[in-house]
């Protein structure tokens, strides 16, 4: 089978995981960041079905190109498209299927686009996939090393990182706790908010357990070998794919309780700092607890078996 897809947004990070599979599967996949007519011979009128990650503006240019008329299209709604409102007010009576990554999210898409008036739509609940193979699992325990990773912006509420961090030295009277907090930080009009973290973290004497780093990282899965666990502190994420690959390698993952977040990581989510305390400092540390979870709910021997059945792959 031939399939497009279009990844605006993602950078291919969503998608990468579904086009190797079918790849593997012997199927011939063509991924790109962009729909564009002008290269229609190379993708869409080459396929024999298209599949858009994100519901928004190019999967609604596709539909209104006619294509939704000439061969089965399908979308999965992710996360920021949804709260912008992307598709709003789009027909959508030649999507073949919508799927979705988080099921609260979803609920936030309906509330915006009445899904009633499409009857003929296919839905599907699709999270994201994770290879096993590619994380290296171990036996951990506990230990000091705490890892937040991430491309921050205000949603993934770093300003807690510090504010944990003093709580957690005070209450364990130990300062040897390290916060290794890598990723890139935004240096446009939100170039204060980095600024600032580096400013609360002097003033409350957390330099030497808070190591902002923006430098590339080559392998996540070897950075990742001698950190105890990953917490996140985000406010915002349709899935958190980062928390699935550290349990993958036999870390504690311990994700804050975003909007979605327990239908999707159940007993590892934390609600205030107290819990995160407890999850941490007093809870077993189990490594391979947290491998089985994902293997069971999110590897992709789970999750593509799902896009096969949704988009009619054969």
């Amino acid at each position: 089978m031939r399939i497009a897809i279009f990844d605006h947004l993602g950078g291919h990070k969503t998608t990468r995981e579904l086009e190797k599979e079918l790849v593997k599967r012997g199927h011939e996949v063509r991924w790109n960041m962009y729909y564009d007519m002008r290269e229609k011979e190379q993708y869409i009128e080459w396929c024999d079905i298209a599949i858009f990650e994100w519901f928004e503006g190019m999967m609604e240019q596709c539909l209104k190109d006619g294509w939704g008329k000439k061969k089965p299209i399908f979308c999965r709604a992710m996360d920021i498209e949804i709260w912008a409102n992307n598709a709003n007010g789009a027909d959508i009576s030649d999507l073949t299927g919508l799927a979705y990554t988080s099921k609260a999210y979803f609920e936030v898409l309906k509330e915006h686009h009445d899904l009633s008036k499409y009857p003929n739509l296919k839905l599907a609940h699709i999270p994201l996939s994770i290879d096993m193979n590619e994380w290296t699992y171990k036996e951990h325990d506990k230990g000091h090393n705490i890892a937040v990773i991430g491309h921050f912006w205000g949603s993934k509420g770093e300003m807690m990182i510090p504010q944990f961090a003093r709580e957690l030295i005070n209450r364990s009277k130990d300062k040897s706790w390290k916060f290794f907090v890598q990723g890139n930080w935004r240096h446009d009009v939100w170039e204060w908010y980095f600024r600032y973290m580096k400013h609360i973290i002097k003033e409350m004497e957390l330099e030497d357990n808070i190591i902002l780093d923006e430098t590339h990282v080559p392998s996540i899965d070897k950075w990742l070998d001698d950190k105890d666990y990953l917490v996140t502190f985000s406010m915002k994420d349709a899935f958190s794919l980062i928390v699935g690959e550290a349990m993958a390698k036999g870390i504690k993952a311990l994700p804050h309780n975003f909007q979605g977040a327990t239908d999707i990581w159940g007993p590892y989510v934390w609600n205030s700092f107290e819990d995160l305390y407890r999850k941490i400092v007093n809870e077993q540390y189990i490594s391979s607890d947290y491998h089985k979870f994902v293997k069971e709910h999110y590897s992709n021997d789970v999750i593509i078996p799902l896009w096969e059945k949704f988009a009619n792959i054969k």
